[in-house]
């Protein structure tokens, strides 16, 4: 009967932290949705077309050496939207978008319960910070809440704070025959948001727009 008693104190202990876990997440997730909301202030953008095959990547430096890149995933699986500096596999845009080591915007593939062909019906907007700093300064806070779920105050507040740019990749056209997991092809448009201030790539054509919440 003791043994039964422990057996069950320690499950509801795991369902307890499990729980916990979830609430972090949704939360994060809320942060980033909130982030995404435009809040009316002027902000430049540039929107260009692309094509990527299985297997293939594709970048674009969009200015202050930085550049918004597509990683091919293994298996055919997709792409990982990430950012940073130009010619490094360094990815400054994991920091800013929760929910961590799960499912979230990054992922314009299969993976966490969604294939690659759900994961393109919609797009996929992410934010990523804009220099090293920042990087340095997030990937602390993101460490440290991984550690201590009671240290998601700082990295919550550091998320409505951090100066970021945005990134949209939308899928206009797929393979949408044989296996849902994998994909050969895809057309795609990419619609990079950053504040009047950023040093943009004069190679692009940027218009005024409106800003997401903390591209500034």
């Amino acid at each position: 009967m003791g043994v039964a008693i422990f057996g069950l104190r320690t499950r509801i202990r795991e369902i307890g932290r499990i729980g916990n876990r979830i609430r972090i997440a949704i939360v994060l997730a809320g942060v980033c949705l909130f982030c995404v909301v435009a809040v009316g202030q002027s902000c430049q953008e540039t929107t260009v077309s692309g094509y990527v095959k299985r297997g293939e990547g594709y970048s674009l430096a969009v200015g202050s050496d930085l550049e918004v890149r597509l990683v091919p995933m293994k298996d055919d699986w997709g792409w990982l939207i990430e950012a940073g500096p130009l010619g490094s596999p360094q990815d400054w845009a994991w920091v800013t978008n929760p929910p961590y080591h799960s499912g979230n915007s990054q992922l314009l593939g299969t993976g966490y319960g969604e294939n690659a062909r759900d994961q393109l019906k919609r797009p996929h907007q992410v934010r990523f910070v804009l220099n090293k700093a920042d990087y340095d300064w997030m990937s602390e806070l993101v460490e440290e809440q991984q550690k201590n779920s009671k240290a998601v105050g700082p990295l919550l507040s550091a998320l409505s704070e951090v100066k970021t740019a945005s990134a949209v990749v939308s899928a206009v056209d797929y393979e949408r025959e044989g296996d849902p997991k994998q994909v050969r092809w895809m057309r795609f448009s990419l619609k990079v948001s950053v504040a009047p201030s950023f040093a943009r790539s004069k190679a692009l054509k940027w218009v005024k727009g409106a800003c997401p919440a903390r591209a500034r």
